[in-house]
């Protein structure tokens, strides 16, 4: 009977423990959030704000208000040559060259030499030269140098190298590299390198890497990404899917004898092209259901005349069975194949095509060939 007992006095000791450091820990988001508030009020009107009531300053102490070394609650200095601290937030009315540092937030008014950290925010409202480094967000008029934050890095121009857990934005002219995680965006030429999920740039001189890259002027570079876009359909882009504004989409409707019954789009650009399908019946249809997705580039040129032409891809294509596995039946393979073909476009929104070539199937699960076929496709194009 005393091992419940103890048992229970255990589990008060502990919840009453619990009890006290949630207390703890309340009191001490209050005082957060307080201070942050006082802060912010008093950092409204900061043209208004006594420097020489909210900190301390060791250094060129006359008229002009200067400081080698400046330290308060809300910092605030009007020119810094040395270093600047401060739990709320750090200022500096003119110039600054050296460190700033806050756990909110450090502000330079005009021009920046140095390196600026904080836990919130970094903002220079003039040039930039050295390194931003932020939890939440570096902000800069012109940056040469640095930018490194968790969410957010902003600059009107940029020259270096930006680094964001998020996204990254230059209003104006680019040059150096951008990477993020979601996206980065340019609003002008960028001269460099855009590694992100989504690329943006009016004029890209360089590279730009991701999954969805967009350039909406005309490009000198590259694009290599899942979905490139450009004005340009002759520009140099590396994707499964690749579009300009002289892109033709068009529907595929044919059978063959890989998967009997396919349905797919097709990305026609000035001589190349992508293919994105579905297919049914890969394994005949004298069986159980299956399907395939699958995948081709190539490369089309025009014979005879305007309706005629030739076209040469490679393609890969992913194979279901839906579990129906057996000796004879895969549950899924993956196939490489090649294609060679010939299409008439009897009208403008209508055309035929015969293909061939030549495939191999083989298995996920290890290392050896399911089968070899020649392939044959015949089908209908539309728009």
């Amino acid at each position: 009977m005393m091992v419940p007992y103890l048992f229970f006095i255990q589990e008060e000791k502990v919840l009453l423990q619990c009890k006290s450091y949630m207390k703890s820990a309340k009191i001490l988001l209050s005082f957060l959030v307080l201070f942050v508030l006082c802060d912010a009020v008093l950092g409204q009107n900061l043209k208004d704000f006594d420097v020489t009531t909210h900190n301390i300053a060791i250094g060129n102490r006359n008229e002009d208000k200067k400081a080698n070394i400046n330290v308060g609650l809300m910092a605030d200095v009007t020119v810094l040559k040395g270093c600047q601290m401060s739990l709320g937030t750090a200022l500096v009315r003119e110039r600054a060259i050296g460190f700033n540092f806050s756990l909110v937030r450090v502000i330079t008014l005009g021009d920046m030499w140095g390196m600026q950290s904080s836990l919130v925010s970094d903002v220079v409202n003039g040039e930039m030269k050295g390194l931003q480094f932020s939890g939440v967000i570096n902000s800069s008029k012109q940056m040469r140098g640095m930018q490194l934050s968790t969410f957010n890095n902003i600059a009107i121009r940029m020259q270096g190298v930006q680094l964001s857990g998020i996204e990254n934005i230059t209003l104006s002219a680019g040059r150096g590299l951008q990477l993020a995680s979601v996206m980065n965006i340019c609003i002008d030429d960028m001269h460099g390198v855009q590694m992100s999920a989504f690329n943006y740039a009016d004029e890209i001189v360089g590279l730009q890497l991701g999954l969805v890259n967009i350039c909406t002027q005309n490009p000198h570079g590259t694009q290599i990404g899942l979905f490139n876009y450009s004005r340009e359909s002759n520009s140099r882009k590396i994707g499964l899917v690749n579009l300009s504004p002289q892109t033709r989409i068009q529907m595929m409707v044919f059978g063959g004898n890989a998967s009997k019954i396919n349905v797919a789009a097709r990305f026609r650009n000035n001589n190349t092209y992508n293919i994105v399908g579905i297919g049914t019946h890969y394994m005949g249809l004298d069986k159980k259901f299956s399907g395939s997705l699958f995948y081709s580039m190539g490369y089309w040129t025009t014979v005879f005349n305007d309706k005629w032409s030739v076209n040469a891809d490679i393609g890969f294509s992913h194979t279901e069975s839906f579990n129906q596995e057996d000796l004879k039946t895969p549950e899924r393979l993956y196939s490489l194949n090649t294609n060679v073909s010939l299409e008439y476009q009897c009208f403008k929104q209508l055309g035929f095509f015969v293909a061939a070539g030549y495939g191999v199937d083989r298995y996920y699960e290890h290392n050896e060939t399911y089968k070899r076929s020649f392939l044959m496709k015949v089908g209908m194009i539309f728009f």
